[in-house]
């Protein structure tokens, strides 16, 4: 089973091997959720800000769903 990962803004430094351009392909496990998707990747949870499944909003202990498309956001900081 894989999905594609899309990662913006500096959190593509967190995985090595990462094209922007192109995001990246990975296998999951089975009721793998995002949480556990993430730290496996090597992203460290304080620096997400929001993750979206196929465009909706998703939560932390979603499970991945098998041909999906992730896109995970920082957090937007400004002042």
């Amino acid at each position: 089973m894989t999905i594609h990962i899309k990662l913006y803004g500096t959190l593509g430094k967190h995985v090595d091997g990462y094209q922007s351009e192109t995001g990246m392909t990975c296998p999951f496990e089975k009721n793998e959720t995002l949480t556990n998707l993430v730290q496996r990747i090597g992203i460290p949870l304080d620096k997400i800000g929001i993750i979206t499944i196929n465009g909706d909003m998703a939560k932390a202990y979603t499970k991945v769903p098998d041909q999906c498309q992730i896109k995970i956001f920082q957090p937007i900081f400004g002042g």
